[in-house]
């Protein structure tokens, strides 16, 4: 069992990477709510530091304002392309639709990186993927802290709010929508199905790699859909319905739950479609050009209705997380 659990981890700190397209994804949802994200409020500073216990990155001081930015990581900057504008705010004000589409973006910008790690964890080297994924296997192995990082930083919403500093409310909630986002995707709730798994222990590094490549290839791939504006995925985003949410951390729970079931179907589409790079001992970084010419040559017609019916699901439990602290919001307002 200890050897499961350094495998697991070991895979964890190969997969460092999230969704591409977190601020497209959360774009087009919020961009639905018409005015209720459209007012402008006061940029603050950052004075939580009584109540936000939990670490960041050290080599990060502060929290930088990427608001009229570019505020990409490197590894997208080929599959990029603007849906929304994002002007440098005018008065220290800024909208919003602004803050939520932008800062769901943040937590891949640094700030979980560079952590102190402990016990076992220390296998992982670095810490970023420990709060983006979340691996569970029999009932109590569990590797990851994504769900628990959604109700994080929807408590500090709410105390933000509370306190009656919106920008930082709407900030936090951004925070919340992206490690909600993460877990909608895959290959963040376990490395590969079971029965390529057993591939690993032959040779390590070769397929701790390949199911690297895999990973990032579907991270990137969502992202190229998203910012690409793929039609039946806009369409699909736009017309989903909210989930009913009670509780944050639940309502992750029950993505994951949905996503995990997705990830034998996603594994063996990009197997078809991309195995010939994926399955490489060396790491691979698929790019636009490669995958326009995929879906020039007819080639992904399968994988494209996987990736609209997870990113649809995903974006139902956002409207509906969005619903939910919309209504928490309400009633902190009601208290005063």
């Amino acid at each position: 069992m200890k050897r499961v659990m350094v495998i697991l981890i070991l895979l964890v700190t190969a997969f460092a990477f999230s969704w591409s397209g977190h601020d497209a994804l959360t774009y087009i949802i919020v961009s639905q709510y018409e005015d209720d994200f459209d007012e402008f409020v006061q940029i603050t500073p950052y004075t939580y530091a009584d109540v936000d216990t939990q670490e960041y990155n050290p080599a990060i001081e502060g929290f930088y304002d990427y608001l009229g930015e570019n505020y990409l990581p490197e590894e997208d900057l080929d599959l990029y392309t603007s849906i929304f504008p994002n002007p440098k705010p005018v008065d220290n004000l800024a909208p919003l639709w602004q803050i939520l589409s932008v800062y769901s973006y943040e937590p891949d910008l640094g700030m979980d990186k560079g952590l102190e790690l402990k016990g076992i964890e220390t296998l992982l080297g670095d810490s970023q993927g420990l709060r983006h994924m979340e691996y569970r296997m029999l009932f109590f192995i569990r590797i990851g802290k994504a769900t628990d990082v959604v109700q994080y930083f929807s408590d500090l919403a709410e105390i933000a709010y509370s306190r009656g500093d919106r920008y930082w409310a709407y900030r936090f909630m951004g925070r919340a929508i992206h490690y909600l986002e993460d877990v909608g995707q895959p290959f963040h709730t376990f490395p590969a199905p079971f029965f390529e798994l057993v591939k690993l222990p032959f040779n390590i590094d070769k397929w701790q790699t390949v199911f690297a490549n895999f990973h990032f290839a579907y991270d990137f791939y969502g992202g190229y859909l998203l910012w690409e504006e793929y039609e039946p995925l806009v369409e699909a985003i736009k017309e989903v319905s909210p989930k009913e949410i009670k509780d944050p951390k639940q309502a992750a729970v029950s993505l994951r739950r949905y996503s995990r079931n997705k990830l034998s179907s996603v594994y063996y589409e990009l197997k078809r479609t991309m195995g010939d790079e994926l399955e490489n001992p060396e790491a691979v970084w698929l790019g636009k050009a490669y995958f326009d010419d995929l879906q020039n040559a007819g080639e992904t017609e399968k994988l494209d209705a996987l990736s609209v019916e997870i990113l649809r699901e995903t974006a139902s439990y956002v409207k509906g997380y969005i619903n939910y602290m919309l209504a928490r919001f309400a009633e902190i307002d009601s208290e005063f």
